[in-house]
């Protein structure tokens, strides 16, 4: 294995910057098994897999490998594990507490958990980190250099190493996608519906900054990355039927995109973010527009798009759920967040 980088030439879907199509943390994940000899479609197909646009938690648990996170109510619990296991060639995943994080936009303000780096190196004699991280300098290969100091090691609250659970599935397009439009049509379908209405609401009633940085979070660090990896994990050799899902998964992922970026201008305004967060909702129809487009395309190639009242309720269900959960786990202080 050689030590993960950031390569634009070498990452999936990366055009214009390192989170085209992915999340910080999916670079991260995708940087260790490029590392590890993975091509293009075997890392989408690692990290895609369940098209469970709402329920699935896409920081924890994929089809080809695990992630299996340490909570701590302060970094020190973890700066061992992190140094142990870094000095002796393994990366580590920090997702940091971003109050302490040295240099974080939420330096000294909030106790945030929303962004991840990816250590790769440890130097003991001037005890200083080496990270990945998608917003430091692209001349620098994205790469910092961080010097032990109270502020890193008490940003480390949630770290985890890559845990590879299955060989690379590199079963022909035709296998691989056909299993996946027969299972999850209907969920895409149902999922579609539950996020058109919880989205609907929010318009109706107006959205506060928590709210907002979570519906976020949901749309970039969930649903735009799997639609993106199930996209990316058809050839772009296949049948046509195939072709018309991969194009309808692509698009509704660059859709969502557009939607999670026009959040983000609000959480850039500190005075007055609700005017931002009206105008976002606004592009959300397109969104939804495109979710509906992916179902028909996977009904056309064999799926079964009718939902039923009880996956109906289910997608509702599912969906309140991973909400409450994202504005636990990274939008409250470690210790009310450890599981």
């Amino acid at each position: 294995m050689t030590t993960p980088v950031f390569d634009p030439e070498r990452s999936l879907g990366w055009r214009d910057g390192p989170l085209d199509g992915i999340t910080c943390l999916l670079r991260c994940v995708e940087a260790v098994l490029r590392s590890r000899g993975y091509g293009p479609i075997d890392v989408a197909r690692c990290l895609g897999g369940e098209l469970d646009l709402l329920g699935r938690d896409m920081a924890l648990e994929f089809p080809g490998c695990r992630l299996g996170w340490r909570f701590a109510d302060h970094g020190a619990q973890n700066w061992p594990f992190v140094v142990e296991r870094v000095g002796a060639g393994e990366p580590v995943i920090i997702m940091p507490d971003l109050y302490h994080y040295p240099g974080s936009y939420y330096e000294g303000l909030y106790h945030y958990h929303d962004h991840a780096v990816l250590a790769v190196g440890w130097d003991p004699g001037s005890e200083t980190l080496a990270v990945l991280d998608t917003l430091a300098p692209p001349d620098e290969g994205y790469r910092r250099e961080l010097p032990k100091t109270p502020q890193l090691v008490a940003s480390c609250t949630r770290v985890t190493r890559v845990e590879v659970t299955a060989e690379a599935d590199r079963r022909p397009s035709r296998d691989y996608a056909a299993e996946q439009i027969e299972r999850h049509t209907a969920t895409v379908a149902a999922d579609a519906r539950a996020l058109r209405r919880l989205l609907d609401s929010f318009a109706a009633t107006g959205m506060d900054g928590v709210t907002a940085r979570a519906v976020n979070l949901l749309v970039l660090g969930h649903l735009q990355p799997l639609l993106f990896l199930f996209g990316s994990s058809i050839d772009a050799d296949a049948d046509a039927r195939l072709l018309d899902v991969r194009r309808a998964a692509l698009s509704a992922a660059t859709k969502a995109g557009w939607f999670g970026r026009a959040l983000i201008v609000g959480h850039n305004d500190h005075v007055d973010p609700a005017p931002h967060y009206r105008r976002a909702l606004t592009i959300a129809p397109g969104m939804l527009d495109a979710l509906d487009n992916l179902a028909d395309a996977m009904s056309r190639a064999g799926g079964d798009a009718r939902v039923s009242v009880e996956r109906a309720d289910a997608a509702d269900a599912a969906l309140h759920t991973r909400f409450r959960e994202i504005v636990h786990i990274c939008y409250s202080s470690p210790s009310e967040a450890i599981p």
